[in-house]
């Protein structure tokens, strides 16, 4: 029966998403402004209808809700205006947020194995999940097993190959400077080229053979040829509520980008905010920014410096079906000027359709009204 009510409830918020939709594509604004209401210079007459007899209107489901169902309301209606407080483009970072946090990053790979000498692991690691033609294919392996079985390590080798397993290039493995005990480090790269015209989806096969016997375990990545480069960031400014970090690109494949990026204490390095842009850009780079909302910075505690790093550049589709191709960094990060926060304009963020569905919610988990 829970289940079952979770499910209503997710279904009721996706509806709300579409009527308040419905209503913004037919008037309503997403910006932040006021409403203004037009003038009416002529008197409308309304003729009532005749009263005809109806059937009884139907209940409100609200008005059906059990004390436990509204108060399930009443705690996402806290959640929501939780959130409400804050824009979609720039939103409260915490350090448990790690996937916007490492918004590139690789999980190791890690396969168990039963040799004769003993249990054993080996480990492949690449550099980042998402790799740059531009770039060296980096990439680390690490076998864990019993002293006689890393003694017969005979060689240690990479290939980059397809999904249906065709070999594109290979390179070896070489020790690494650091090795921890009872295990082998092994780590090797593959020279960047840009010319190499590779599928997107690929792998990279570590094959080792101890002792004659052949291992081998599988990562996936995805290799990309950058549709553009964040070579830096301009001055930061103060406009109304808002802190605005212009983004300067080269090499740019002219189109619709969408940028996420996360603005950290430069001092303490902590997280602060995770800021989306977007827009057209065209070859000369210039035109796009980042803001920051200073209901953010006063949440966090945070007038600055800052740092901005974890980049997720994105070439939006130009029509439907075509892939989301991606644009990287040149650096990891970059430094950002801070200012008072008094400097800000004193004015919250509103947006009159996340109230209207605010209110909704409470409605329903108003235990008078429902």
């Amino acid at each position: 029966m829970k289940r079952i009510w979770l499910v209503l409830v997710v279904v009721l918020v996706a509806a709300l998403t579409v009527v308040f939709a419905v209503q913004r594509h037919a008037g309503w604004t997403d910006k932040e402004a006021s409403v203004r209401v037009p003038r009416v210079s002529t008197p409308v007459i309304v003729k009532m209808p005749r009263k005809l007899a109806t059937a009884p209107a139907p209940v409100s489901p609200a008005l059906q809700l059990n004390d436990m169902q509204r108060a399930t309301f009443r705690q996402i209606a806290v959640q929501y205006a939780a959130n409400a407080r804050f824009p979609p483009w720039s939103v409260p970072l915490g350090p448990r947020q790690w996937t916007l946090l490492h918004p590139n990053a690789s999980i190791p790979v890690r396969i168990p194995l039963q040799l004769s000498s003993g249990r054993a692991e080996l480990a492949v690691a690449l550099a980042h999940a998402t790799l740059f033609s531009d770039q060296p294919i980096k990439v680390r392996a690490s076998l864990s097993a019993p002293a006689d079985t890393l003694a017969g390590i005979d060689r240690v080798e990479a290939h980059i190959v397809t999904l249906s397993g065709r070999v594109l290039d290979h390179f070896a493995m070489q020790l690494s400077s650091r090795q921890p005990a009872g295990a082998r480090d092994y780590e090797g790269q593959l020279a960047a080229d840009s010319t190499r015209n590779w599928p997107r989806t690929l792998r990279v096969q570590v094959s080792v053979k101890v002792n004659g016997q052949p291992l081998q375990v599988l990562a996936p990545f995805r290799y990309e040829k950058p549709q553009a480069l964040l070579e830096g960031v301009g001055p930061a400014y103060v406009n109304g509520a808002n802190l605005v970090i212009p983004l300067h690109f080269e090499h740019v494949h002219a189109g619709y980008y969408r940028v996420q990026a996360n603005l950290l204490d430069a001092r303490l390095g902590i997280p602060v905010a995770h800021l989306v842009g977007s827009g057209q850009l065209n070859f000369g780079g210039d035109g796009l920014v980042l803001r920051c909302h200073v209901s953010v910075l006063k949440a966090q505690r945070a007038p600055g410096p800052y740092r901005l790093s974890g980049f997720l550049i994105e070439h939006m589709p130009d029509r439907p079906g075509t892939p989301t191709l991606l644009g990287r960094s040149v650096k990891a990060s970059y430094p950002v000027q801070g200012f008072p926060l008094s400097d800000y304009a004193d004015r919250p963020y509103r947006n009159l359709e996340v109230q209207a569905r605010l209110r909704f919610l409470r409605r329903l988990g108003s235990p008078n009204r429902g």
